[in-house]
């Protein structure tokens, strides 16, 4: 598989925040739920040509692994 964009997740018990770096987009504050998960969905879908090249990078912080 080719990486084609690369997305940064910061992760927290309640919301989630995401940073497209090639297409520079962002978004912010999405309920770490279901609903939220389906948000994230439409919104990659429309923001980023190929899903399958897609590479998610999160912080490690020790409690959430």
């Amino acid at each position: 598989m080719q990486i084609t964009s690369i997305m940064g997740m910061d992760v927290s018990k309640t919301t989630l925040d995401f940073h497209l770096l090639v297409e520079q987009q962002s978004l912010s504050a999405v309920n770490n739920n279901v609903q939220g998960f389906k948000s994230i969905h439409r919104w990659l879908k429309t923001s980023v040509k190929e899903l399958r090249g897609l590479l998610v990078v999160m912080e490690y912080t020790g409690i959430y692994t």
